[in-house]
């Protein structure tokens, strides 16, 4: 028997230099238990111990009594770095509402960059305000000699968004390849003010155009209206009889509609746009013979019935009736010119997002067929699809356009 205690003994006093040397020293290649963040009472659980569920836990016995103090500490710290390093693993699609959570963002202010403002932006914004809506591609086609490459303009701009001169306009229900619309700010407008006070028509202007919402239809009939008014004047600016003195694209505004009285009713009109040509007869006696014709641009979306259609080319005839002659006596007498009579043109261009162009074209004359001579000479038709196939040659001088009066399919150049 005391054979068999002094073993015991012995075996007990090897374990406990074991368990105390394993608190300080390590063995090379090998991490111990501690090191791994495991805790004291991980380390001395039953689960732990199953081969050995006699063995003494390390630390229990030191110099002889029983201390906590030092595994008590040693847990503390082990939990630490445990509840730091450890990562949330999700694997239940039900625990997923766990990573649906924001991460906080901070708000990062970028370096303030100086720009300087070159010679050329007052005109790129004022072409900017004159047309409403413009894309990058539709800038450097008005200015070519400034932008050789889109790259170089869409650069530009973006400059002028930075300035606050521009803004850009949120456009939903797009493909991602839909190009940055801009428009004028306020900051924009008074900046135009500065650079041209002796112009009338910004110095009056208003910064209230902006809407609330931008529908996918309106954006794309705005760059529509843009990009005739676009082709329009440099077709006009390729001929030498004609000029052209008068561009509204604002019609919208309650100053500028074409009001008419019909039957004890105020009516008004709203144009998407207007042009103002001077012809002048270079063969006549007399050199300086010049006359003037109003047009009145109409973008067709295809989104309008067909009996609001006809509706709308009835009230320009009323129009022409009451009260045309007197809006364009005020207009001429503007530009230093008397007239005899009432001369205007109606252009409407078909567009349909079906691809669908000529179906639309054959309702729009068949709604303006219905009107007198007098009226259905001065109308013309043609669809966006015979413009993107002559553009950017001078449209107004292409066999594309279909005058009303006239009862064949044949087109005919508009001058």
């Amino acid at each position: 028997m005391e054979q068999l205690e002094n073993s015991n003994r012995t075996e007990r006093q090897r374990r406990r230099a074991l368990s105390e040397n394993s608190e300080t020293s390590t063995t090379h290649g090998f991490s111990h238990s501690h090191s791994l963040g495991l805790a004291g009472s991980e380390i001395s659980s039953p689960k732990n111990r199953e081969s050995c569920p006699n063995e003494p836990t390390p630390n229990s016995y030191r110099n002889g009594y029983h201390d906590n103090s030092s595994n008590k500490q040693l847990t503390a710290q082990t939990t630490r770095v445990t509840t730091t390093n450890r990562k949330a693993v999700v694997h239940s699609a039900w625990q997923l509402r766990e990573l649906l959570r924001p991460l906080p963002q901070r708000r990062v202010t970028p370096p303030a960059r100086r720009f300087v403002e070159l010679p050329h932006y007052p005109n790129i914004v004022k072409f900017v305000w004159h047309h409403r809506y413009a894309t990058s591609w539709q800038v450097q086609q008005r200015f070519p000699a400034i932008y050789g490459s889109d790259r170089t303009c869409r650069y530009q701009l973006q400059r002028l968004v930075a300035f606050g001169y521009l803004g850009t306009v949120p456009v939903s229900a797009t493909s991602p390849n839909f190009p940055t619309v801009f428009y004028t700010t306020r900051k924009g407008l008074a900046y135009l003010r500065s650079s041209f006070p002796t112009e009338n028509e910004i110095q009056y202007a208003v910064a209230t155009e902006r809407f609330r919402a931008y529908s996918r239809d309106f954006i794309q009939h705005e760059l529509l209206t843009t990009e005739f008014d676009l082709a329009f004047k440099q077709s006009i600016e390729a001929s030498a009889n004609h000029e052209l003195v008068f561009h509204e694209r604002r019609f919208f505004r309650r100053d500028r509609q074409l009001r008419f009285i019909d039957r004890g009713v105020n009516r008004s009109l709203t144009p998407d746009s207007g042009h103002l040509v001077r012809i002048t007869d270079h063969g006549s006696v007399d050199a300086a013979t010049s006359s003037f014709l109003m047009h009145f641009i109409e973008i067709d979306n295809g989104s309008m019935s067909v009996a609001r259609l006809k509706n709308k080319i009835q009230n320009y005839r009323l129009w022409s009736d009451v009260a045309a002659r007197d809006y364009l006596g005020d207009l001429y007498q503007r530009h230093d010119r008397k007239y005899s009579r009432p001369s205007f043109r109606l252009l409407i261009v078909a567009h349909t997002n079906t691809d669908n162009d000529e179906h639309r074209l054959n309702q729009i004359h068949n709604a303006a067929a219905i009107l007198p001579r007098r009226l259905a000479k001065n109308v013309w038709l043609t669809s966006a699809d015979l413009l993107v196939k002559q553009m950017p040659a001078a449209i107004l001088r292409m066999p594309i356009w279909r005058r009303v009066e006239n009862t064949s399919d044949a087109n005919r150049p508009l001058f």
